[in-house]
């Protein structure tokens, strides 16, 4: 049951939208300058860490991409449930499960930006290894945040977290759906992938 207080579209902007995008963008952000200061000081200089960027710009593009929109749900959905639950004057079990089950997808869903890391680093054997799959566990990042994206929007689906002008974003879309056929195609695209590196 969607109350009046989160239909408002100033409460709405201003409460969820507003606050979901600036953490979105400001952990982003952070990250990136921080993956690019370990980059300089590993590399030794910030000459080659921009050449190792730019050799990889279009995966790395993605993946921050990706990346600030999994973040962005995340505290959309979480504000959006947090807001709704003090306007009904409720704590909804419902919410509550849907919180834990976010911010596990959350987890899971970040913990691959640490394989990423590995190829780059450049540590010995691990950075040779890595580094001769660095494409493939890109592609793996960025399989994962399409997977985190719809699993994301399917809960937003699922519990109506969203304002009743938008609807038509909720509506026709089936996001469980589409969840379940990019599961598929992920895992054909990555096995391709992982055979096309092993050959």
């Amino acid at each position: 049951m969607q109350n009046y207080a989160i239909n408002d579209t100033s409460v709405f902007f201003t409460k969820v939208f507003a606050p979901a995008i600036i953490f979105a963008l400001l952990i982003t952000t952070a990250i990136s300058l921080s993956y690019f200061g370990l980059l300089v000081w590993l590399m030794g200089g910030v000459r080659l860490a921009k050449i190792q960027l730019m050799t990889f710009a279009p995966w790395m593009s993605l993946l921050a991409l990706g990346f600030t929109i999994q973040l962005f749900l995340f505290f959309y959905e979480r504000r959006f449930a947090l807001n709704l639950a003090i306007a009904c004057d409720m704590h909804n079990k419902q919410m509550v499960t849907n919180g834990v089950t976010t911010t596990t997808a959350m987890l899971a869903c970040c913990v691959h930006h640490v394989l990423e890391v590995l190829p780059f680093i450049g540590l010995g054997v691990v950075g040779m290894f890595f580094g001769r799959y660095q494409i493939l566990f890109l592609e793996l990042g960025i399989v994962s945040n399409l997977l985190g994206i719809l699993f994301m929007l399917t809960n937003i689906q699922k519990h109506k977290l969203y304002l009743q002008g938008a609807q038509f974003l909720f509506k026709w879309p089936n996001y469980r759906l589409l969840l379940t056929v990019a599961i598929y195609v992920s895992i054909s695209y990555l096995l391709f992938s992982f055979l096309r590196t092993f050959a």
